[in-house]
């Protein structure tokens, strides 16, 4: 209804049309809320379906290392296993509610085995990883991980072709930077809600993941672009 009018009419034209922008927010909260219940029975069912498969794969590489010596195929697939169980842990979470168990945490330590999970996918994408700086926090370190594997993840699949993505870690928290050309303006908004993404191949669900770990530990993961794109989680408490 155009805000039209005088006096009581025009104050009612403004109240109606308040009330039109809240219903059309709440009918887009609700077909999301929907969305997420449905992909939440989905991802459980799923997790759980992969990961007796998943623990059998691990045990019988890590019982052919021990009888035959762990090269560096074996190093490989043990590897892909570990991140594979992250993303099975991480639809759980998702499926589950996001909790944590927060403990002393040494985030040099996390950054490292992250990138260590994370090489050969940036080295086939043509990107390098760095990190820099040390800090201890009470964190969960497999949240941690996931959460930083969701950042690098979306920073590799932005310069893919080359490019490089660096880690800065100092006081309560953590930067991830790099040099791909940043979030659409359209999406920063709602770049943390379930399904904001602006790659046709993309799901929208990695950086909501990364902000609800983030939340669960009561830090904060925010977003800016000033030359670099970058992703700094702060807030932490320290150890």
């Amino acid at each position: 209804m155009p805000v039209v009018g005088s006096g009581e009419i025009v104050a009612l034209a403004r109240d109606l049309d308040q009330m039109r922008i809240r219903i059309r927010e709440l009918d887009r909260q609700h077909r999301q809320d929907e969305r997420l219940a449905a992909i939440g029975t989905f991802t459980a069912t799923i997790a759980h379906e992969v990961r007796n498969p998943l623990s059998a794969v691990r045990l019988t590489v890590q019982l052919l290392a021990e009888q035959h010596g762990r090269d560096e195929a074996t190093t490989l697939i043990i590897d892909e296993i570990e991140r594979l169980d992250l993303i099975v842990d991480e639809l759980l979470a998702f499926s589950k509610g996001m909790t944590v168990e927060p403990r002393a945490c040494d985030l040099r330590a996390v950054v490292d085995d992250t990138i260590r999970l994370m090489r050969r996918q940036a080295e086939h994408a043509g990107v390098t990883l760095s990190a820099s700086g040390e800090g201890r926090v009470r964190a969960d370190p497999a949240r941690m991980r996931q959460l930083l594997m969701n950042l690098m993840l979306n920073a590799i699949q932005a310069q893919h072709g080359g490019g490089a993505v660096r880690i800065a870690i100092g006081g309560s928290g953590l930067v991830v930077e790099d040099d791909g050309r940043g979030v659409e303006p359209m999406l920063i908004e709602r770049l943390f809600e379930p399904f904001a993404t602006g790659r046709s191949n993309g799901t929208g669900l990695g950086l909501h993941l990364a902000w609800s770990i983030a939340q669960a530990h009561g830090a904060r993961l925010r977003y800016e672009r000033d030359g670099a794109t970058r992703f700094v989680l702060e807030g932490l408490a320290t150890a």
